[in-house]
């Protein structure tokens, strides 16, 4: 049975690839989020969108979620924290929304922690504990 990563990447990435880097708020200069070895930028976005996209019911598809990262970067009422490797770290206890970047501020994941399902006793904590 063909994995869901596998499937997206043949399937639905290529078909969704350069619409998307077309309307991405970055106007599509670089890259839309961060890749990994099994997955190209496009192909990661839409697994965290598919991912997270519930936790978010205001958006309406995967282009307003990257997008929805890409402005939660540069949000400077969030708290801010860079790890040693360059990586940054976002966290607004408001809004309860936690975002990573790589080091050149490329979303790798934008999601609202849940205390049940981390080791900590606060998202604040969570956020601290990264």
């Amino acid at each position: 049975m063909e994995g869901m990563a596998a499937k997206i990447s043949r399937e639905i990435a290529p078909k969704i690839e350069r619409p998307v880097k077309d309307v991405v708020s970055n106007g599509g200069k670089g890259q839309i989020w961060s890749e990994t070895k099994k997955r190209s930028s496009v192909t990661n976005a839409y697994k965290h969108w598919k991912d997270h996209g519930n936790e978010f019911p205001e958006l309406n598809n995967a282009k307003e979620y990257v997008d929805r990262a890409h402005n939660f970067l540069r949000d400077p009422s969030a708290l801010s924290r860079t790890r040693p490797n360059g990586e940054i770290l976002k966290y607004d206890s408001r809004s309860n929304t936690f975002g990573s970047y790589t080091k050149d501020g490329i979303p790798k994941t934008l999601f609202k922690p849940d205390p049940s399902k981390h080791r900590h006793s606060t998202n604040l904590e969570y956020f601290y504990g990264q």
